[in-house]
């Protein structure tokens, strides 16, 4: 009887660490995520990052929002958040005539909103 009662305990604790980790998971941007809102973003200038950016293991650019001028990048293992921003903003300065560069602090879930808020005008 106490092996079944001592199971049940395991049991019952791994499936709560799963089912919150993976709770708190959902609906947040990966820690590694950078969000910007770029004035001027043209759909050329989103298309000359994506092909800049093909085959770099450093920097991805996971989320892209002309309408609204939103850009989210996502750097790879062992980047620094300070080297990601400095990277992207690198980046997004020498491929477009952007007027300005303002970053999203709330990130992917807020360059989603942006996009949505723009589109829904």
């Amino acid at each position: 009887m106490k092996q079944i009662t001592g199971f049940g305990y395991v049991v019952a604790i791994a499936t709560f660490l799963l089912t919150s980790t993976s709770g708190a998971a959902q609906g947040h941007a990966p820690a590694t995520a950078y969000a910007v809102r770029v004035e001027g973003l043209t759909s050329e200038d989103r298309d000359a990052l994506r092909l800049q950016l093909k085959n770099q293991s450093d920097l991805q650019l996971i989320y892209a929002c002309v309408p609204a001028g939103v850009l989210v990048f996502e750097s790879g293992p062992g980047t620094t958040p300070e080297t990601r921003k400095l990277r992207a903003n690198a980046l997004v300065r020498s491929r477009t005539e952007a007027t300005s560069i303002t970053e999203l602090p709330e990130g992917l879930a807020g360059a989603e909103a942006a996009c949505a808020q723009t589109r829904n005008r």
